[in-house]
């Protein structure tokens, strides 16, 4: 469980001071309300309830459990606090369970590392990365992180930089402008071709 805590500085509204310190989506504060998380001094509220000058409001987040199983992966974890991971994925390392990869994925790792450390999280995934693909990955460990890191991320606050091994002599800086479609006979590989679409904008660190 994650608790958020703070007073209120003059006579205002539940929902109010949430707005105002936290910046939470209506469908949190909603989730909060539905599963008796809010409470002033103590005791379960409403986000209408009116509070006073010097009140404790207290927001606790209750994670359901998981279901994905917890496996003894091996994973390096270069940064974690109470409200997300930061992971060094490995090549290779599938991040989501799918039908051929149901317990040697990202998730079971990371499940079995806050089981752990006695923490009770459902895997949020901030960034996504590749099965072949190796970097960082953030991982959240509440709703409300995962909503804030998901909105600096839609706002290019949060930037990804990726490192490629290209073949040849390549210019020292420039643009790839090329229609990019699905490789025949591969669900997942893309590829250069007459009949793929061109990225309609191009994004500047």
């Amino acid at each position: 469980m994650r608790v958020f805590e703070c007073r209120a500085d003059r006579k205002m509204s539940v929902r109010q001071l949430i707005r105002e310190r936290y910046d939470m989506s209506s469908n949190l504060v909603t989730q909060l309300k539905n599963t008796g998380g809010i409470k002033v001094n103590g005791e379960a509220r409403m986000a209408n309830y009116m509070m006073n000058e010097g009140d404790l409001l207290s927001l606790e987040m209750i994670d359901k459990p998981s279901d994905i199983e917890c496996v003894n992966i091996p994973i390096d974890i270069v940064y974690e606090d109470e409200d997300i991971a930061v992971i060094n994925k490995p090549p290779y390392l599938p991040t989501h369970i799918s039908p051929g990869h149901r317990n040697d994925t990202l998730s079971n790792a990371l499940m079995y590392h806050f089981r752990e450390n006695n923490e009770e999280h459902t895997f949020r995934a901030v960034n996504r990365l590749d099965n072949d693909t190796s970097g960082l990955m953030i991982a959240a460990k509440n709703t409300y992180s995962h909503h804030k890191l998901s909105v600096q991320t839609s706002n290019k606050i949060l930037k990804r930089k990726y490192i490629a091994v290209v073949c040849g002599k390549t210019p020292d800086s420039g643009v790839i402008r090329l229609p990019i479609g699905r490789e025949s006979g591969s669900v997942i590989k893309r590829q250069v071709c007459s009949w793929g679409k061109t990225p309609s904008r191009i994004i500047k660190p």
